[in-house]
């Protein structure tokens, strides 16, 4: 089994439907894990990037460069069968509400970055936000780039080995 390094460029641009109050800011805690984070909060997030906060307008918050991050990962291989299939790696998102000295969980995002190890390019996605009671969205960029191989080699993912399997 070996271990593979790869760059992660995150560009998270906005969310959508956020609930307004004087003086309300937002923020975001990232991670990468082994594991998909089931709870939320900044003790959870070993290891984490937090973000400056962003002020909130019109129900929007555009992180700019806030919203810029790069972080090196490495996926393991296992070997299922006669090849090897990359371990699932999260990238876990908790994007939380600043007002004075008070702080609340917005809404969480986990995405799970095997699963895009194979896309070329940017990838432009929309997800609506985990734990969130306003259905809040965000919009982010995430590219994946190998940092010792050939852009051409095809991984092959759990995801693969699942829907291959029969039903």
């Amino acid at each position: 089994m070996g271990r593979i390094a790869f760059q992660l460029n995150l560009e998270v641009h906005e969310l959508i439907n956020v609930p307004m109050f004087d003086g309300t800011q937002c923020y975001m805690i990232s991670t990468i894990s082994n594991d998909k984070i089931k709870n939320h909060c900044k003790k959870i997030h070993i290891s984490s990037n937090t973000t400056q906060p962003v002020s909130i307008k019109g129900h929007r918050v555009k992180f700019g460069k806030a919203g810029l991050q790069s972080s090196e990962f490495r996926l393991q291989t296992q070997s299922l069968t006669k090849s090897d299939v990359l371990s699932d790696k999260w990238l876990c998102i908790s994007f939380m509400l600043k007002h004075e000295s008070h702080q609340e969980l917005l809404g969480t995002l986990a995405v799970n970055l095997t699963d895009y190890v194979n896309e070329k390019g940017k990838k432009e996605l929309k997800f609506l936000l985990e734990n969130s009671k306003t259905n809040t969205i965000v919009k982010l960029n995430l590219q994946i780039i190998h940092l010792n191989h050939d852009d051409n080699v095809i991984y092959q993912t759990s995801k693969d080995t699942k829907s291959s399997t029969p039903t």
